[in-house]
């Protein structure tokens, strides 16, 4: 009677852990194809062949490189994937013989970005376009357990939202939007949403966030990953103002609909069909028989190998 109130006790929301270390809030380091180049970006350039330069050169408030020689190249708003082969196009317009390009992004221009809502730390933190939203977040102290969502962190920009972020998905399936953020950004982080606490024989025993329209059964298993053995699903909870029980199969739980404040225990009870039974004593055979429930003891004797010479089975 007491296992829901003890898994209410000591579950954890889900996805507690993400901002209680340095990996979250690491600093974004190496190649990122898909980084836009910007004014203030600082490459490098090296030309080998018919002609031979090494360059560190900015990109400019019109978004060009000006390569000696060459001339001003558009680069701002392509990809970093791109940059080479836009530069080589450019060099090989004036030195016709086989020249090569190599680049390298140095580094990225510094930007501010504003966190706010239910974070530990609200403000304006700074760091690069390559950061990514965890970074920032985790600049401003993770979001607080007690009162902020992990289901809605919403990117704005110029007052207008451009992204909607779950991080359910960055921590069920490691996908994490990488949107490229911009000086004076903001990451506005939610209010917490509905929660279930979940317990029991599962890998994820968490506090979890719902809809504002409740959840289904099948949601929060693939949330929670059931153990294999698991054959039934104790819900407490209030429906109409009144407490509600109900201890349902695990394949009627998947259709079932659940509300803000329910705690489950995914139990495993399934009765088997059969039974060990273990011989001990006087015996020359098996020491172990796997028998069909409500065998009875006159039916595992006669399977039981013995010598009648020193046994009495009577």
């Amino acid at each position: 009677e007491t296992l829901p109130e003890e898994v209410s006790g000591t579950a954890k929301p889900f996805g507690w852990e993400l901002f209680r270390g340095s990996a979250a809030i690491a600093r974004a380091r190496g190649a990122n194809p898909a980084y836009v180049i910007s004014p203030g970006d600082k490459v490098a350039v090296q030309v080998w062949g018919a002609k031979t330069a090494e360059y560190v050169l900015t990109v400019d408030l019109q978004g060009n490189l000006f390569i000696p020689e060459v001339g001003p190249v558009s680069v701002a708003g392509i990809p970093q994937s791109e940059l080479t082969s836009r530069i080589s196009r450019a060099v090989a317009r004036i030195y016709t013989n086989r020249v090569r390009v190599y680049t390298n992004l140095l580094n990225t221009q510094p930007i501010g970005v504003y966190v706010t809502g239910a974070v530990s730390k609200p403000g304006r933190y700074a760091g690069e376009r390559t950061d990514s939203l965890l970074y920032y977040i985790g600049q401003a102290g993770g979001i607080d357990l007690k009162r902020g969502s992990f289901r809605d962190v919403r990117l704005l920009r110029g007052g207008r939202e451009i992204e909607q972020i779950d991080l359910y998905r960055f921590l069920l399936r490691g996908e994490l939007p990488t949107p490229q953020l911009r000086n004076n950004d903001t990451l506005v982080i939610g209010p917490l949403r509905a929660t279930l606490t979940v317990g029991g024989a599962v890998r994820n025993a968490y506090i979890f966030e719902i809809g504002p329209r409740g959840a289904t059964g099948q949601a929060v298993i693939s949330m929670a990953e059931p153990l294999p053995d698991v054959s039934h699903v104790q819900i407490r909870g209030v429906r109409a103002g009144r407490p509600y029980n109900a201890y349902i199969t695990i394949d009627q739980f998947r259709s079932a609909r659940l509300v803000d404040g329910d705690t489950l225990v995914f139990q495993s009870d399934m009765v088997g069909d059969t039974i060990f039974v273990t011989v001990s004593g006087q015996e020359s055979g098996p020491s172990s028989f796997a028998v069909p429930r409500g065998t009875m003891l006159s039916q595992v004797l006669d399977i039981v190998a013995v010598d009648p010479n020193t046994a009495n089975t009577a």
